[in-house]
């Protein structure tokens, strides 16, 4: 799912090989995206320009993302034992 999410709203995204990172465009703002095992499964970083956030969250969330932060990140690391 995290895939095709965001194959959907990267303009420039393509297909993200594991633990690469593509410079794309999400709403308009240029973003970098990392695909990542963060949590014992892949995902996907998205690094945002600190005054585009709320624009680039919004695409996001309304695509269908759960934005976490980093303490949700920690707390599942120790959950999975990583």
């Amino acid at each position: 799912k995290a895939a095709s999410l965001v194959n959907a709203v990267a303009d420039g995204s393509g297909s993200i090989p594991p633990y690469a990172h593509h410079n794309v465009s999400i709403a308009g703002v240029p973003c970098a995206v990392q695909r990542l095992d963060l949590l014992g499964t892949m995902g996907y970083l998205v690094t945002v320009p600190r005054g585009d956030l709320e624009s680039v969250r919004g695409a996001l969330t309304q695509a269908g993302a759960r934005p976490a932060g980093a303490d949700v990140f920690d707390a599942l690391r120790i959950e999975s034992g990583l």
